[in-house]
């Protein structure tokens, strides 16, 4: 998903911050861990005792604290960092992380 992304963040950001490509897919796929550990540390194990919506709402306040947090930060040091920018990086990611959880959910 952060690949696919990329050019679009990219061209919202401010043009003079550097990427550093030479450890960017090495730190997609590790953010990706992390967030798959946290998932199913603090996600899944609420899931197997609820209903589908509750199980549901937890996964997409995960994405919420988890994405909102990255994007205050965002805001904070980022100069050219647009709030508009950062309500669509979270509500997409709390989809994102309501769409994984149905996947594990019903198909795992």
């Amino acid at each position: 998903i952060n690949i696919l992304f990329y050019n679009y963040f990219l061209k919202k950001i401010n043009k003079n911050i550097k990427i550093n490509s030479k450890y960017r897919y090495f730190t997609i796929i590790l953010s990706y861990i992390v967030l798959g550990i946290g998932f199913k540390m603090f996600v899944l194990p609420f899931c197997n005792n609820l209903s589908n919506q509750k199980c549901l709402l937890y996964s997409s306040l995960y994405g919420l604290i988890v994405y909102g947090i990255y994007n205050i930060i965002n805001l904070f040091y980022i100069k050219n960092y647009k709030i508009k920018l950062a309500l669509y990086d979270i509500i997409f990611n709390m989809c994102l992380g309501v769409f994984t959880t149905f996947i594990i959910k019903y198909f795992l």
